[in-house]
């Protein structure tokens, strides 16, 4: 790693990073699953170009990535725990609701009135 002025190579990874960065930040703000997706394949080529040139790079090229690194590796296994945890709920909200549905009737007198169920789950 060297500490010498920028270099092409410094100029080029910092670009990929502010790139890497937008699209992280993108994803976090839409919370779509392609949003995330579009994310992680940018972040792999991104590991890609920076495994094969990392010894070239300037200090502070190396200190931004690997600020990056350490910001983004606190935030994403949140966001997989909410993913999954929300993937968790919806999937025994279903069931449970299939269970309710599967106990009625058409002409069920059983129950005392209409039913009225309003599900708001916000999608990360």
């Amino acid at each position: 790693m060297s500490t010498s002025t920028a270099t092409p190579m410094d100029t080029f990874i910092k670009a990929g990073l502010l790139s890497l960065q937008t699209s992280f930040f993108q994803s976090l703000q839409s919370g779509s699953d392609t949003a995330l997706a579009a994310f992680y394949q940018e972040m792999a080529g991104f590991n890609e170009t920076l495994s094969s040139c990392v010894q070239d790079l300037g200090e502070e090229t190396c200190l931004s990535v690997y600020s990056f690194a350490q910001m983004s590796n606190a935030v994403i296994p949140g966001l997989i725990d909410l993913d999954v945890s929300s993937e968790k709920i919806n999937r025994e909200q279903g069931e449970e609701f299939n269970k309710l549905l599967g106990k009625l009737s058409l002409d069920d007198t059983t129950f005392p009135g209409p039913i009225l169920i309003i599900i708001t789950m916000p999608r990360f």
